[in-house]
């Protein structure tokens, strides 16, 4: 009987023994420490601004905005099922306000337009976001992810229909390196190195977030001459 309970018990002993032994399916075993640097290529971080806008600027503090929201599905304006449309668009308005421009609410120029169609926008300029989501690079190490930014944001002229400013902002984490140190388990420590002279600020990983929204808004005053 002693035997038979033994037998039993046997299985449930290994099984515990090897728990301690595996994180993920990989064995731990191995505890060597390894150093590995990462370094990205960074993208071409430019906004379009065509001089129009910037002479509206110089002109007048606040500028009339509409915002136009595409008619395309979620997933191909961001990469984030919490952070919807309605979300965007409202951070979106949110972010001109604070820079004390205006915004035409879309509804009641609807019916303004529908009772005078031949009558000029009251409104400067259309706005809207054509790309807003996280980017993500893998480093090859324990499956480790490091996020960027992509957003873009378009000014259209609504007398002409020409696209006159393309603000965009695209991050790539570690441009100038990040350092990481690591067992075949876990990663025991990330380092983001100094950034390099003529690069973008080093970061080790930051993704899309309403912040960049207002800095692309904020961006606008900067033009002003």
């Amino acid at each position: 009987m002693k035997n038979y309970i033994l037998l039993l018990l046997l299985p449930v002993a290994i099984q515990s023994c090897c728990i301690g032994h595996y994180r993920g399916g990989k064995s731990c075993d191995d505890e060597t420490i390894l150093t590995k640097r990462v370094s990205l290529s960074p993208k071409e971080n430019k906004s379009f601004i065509y001089p129009e806008l910037i002479h509206k600027l110089n002109r007048k503090h606040s500028l009339n905005f509409l915002i136009r929201k595409p008619n395309i599905e979620n997933s191909q304006l961001t990469s984030s099922a919490k952070i919807t449309q309605t979300t965007l668009y409202w951070e979106l308005e949110k972010a001109l306000i604070n820079e004390q421009h205006t915004v035409v609410d879309p509804t009641v120029y609807k019916h303004w337009k529908l009772n005078y169609p031949k009558r000029t926008p009251k409104f400067d300029y259309i706005i809207e976001i054509m790309e807003a989501y996280s980017t993500e690079y893998f480093t090859a190490i324990n499956n480790k992810v490091l996020l960027g930014t992509e957003l873009t944001i378009k000014i259209i002229n609504p007398i002409s229909g020409q696209t006159i400013a393309i603000l965009k902002k695209s991050t790539v984490p570690c441009t100038s390196g990040c350092e990481f140190k690591y067992t075949k388990c876990e990663v025991l420590e990330e380092k983001v190195l100094k950034t390099k002279v003529n690069y973008p600020e080093n970061f080790l990983s930051a993704g899309f977030s309403f912040n960049d929204i207002s800095e692309l808004i904020r961006s606008l005053r900067m033009q002003k001459k």
